[in-house]
């Protein structure tokens, strides 16, 4: 059976182990998980490496926080460049965070898909609170932030 096949009966049986809302297939490779209160995650297969990303936002940047969150996510991704791990990006438009996270697909399980998805969603969480705290945060809990990003530790999420 080919990897994409197998994928793709692992998504097919996903939604009950996650307690899905919704587990929708757009496109081949291309799925959208809704969980929660209309939480969004989606999907992405890529067949040359066997590999998936998942990706969602984490929610809205002030226009006056988008410069300063923007070096902000620039260091955090540095810092997990060497592994795969979760990457933090704006938008197109810059007003809001996406979480992207890229995962192996080799020899994956629906017990192991599930625990790189709660992890991520977990992340979600995190990054959500961080972009609510942000615009009142004093300059030095900003700082006291930057100086200890290495703590936000990105392998977090690797199951």
């Amino acid at each position: 059976m080919e990897p994409l096949d197998k994928f793709k009966l692992l998504m097919a049986d996903i939604g009950e182990v996650l307690k899905a809302s919704s587990v929708v297939q757009f496109e081949n490779g291309y799925w959208l998980i809704e969980y929660g209160d209309s939480e969004l995650v989606w999907v992405y297969y890529h067949q040359q490496d066997d590999s998936f990303t998942l990706s969602g936002e984490a929610g809205a940047i002030e226009k006056q926080d988008q410069l300063e969150l923007y070096k902000f996510f620039l260091t955090f991704n540095a810092l997990g460049q060497e592994q795969r791990s979760v990457k933090t990006a704006l938008s197109g438009s810059g007003d809001s965070c996406l979480l992207l996270g890229d995962y192996s697909a080799a020899s994956l399980n629906t017990l192991e898909f599930s625990a790189i998805f709660f992890n991520f969603a977990e992340q979600m969480i995190h990054w959500r609170y961080l972009l609510k705290s942000w615009p009142t945060a004093t300059s030095q809990d900003k700082q006291k932030l930057v100086d200890n990003i290495s703590f936000m530790n990105p392998n977090m999420i690797r199951a």
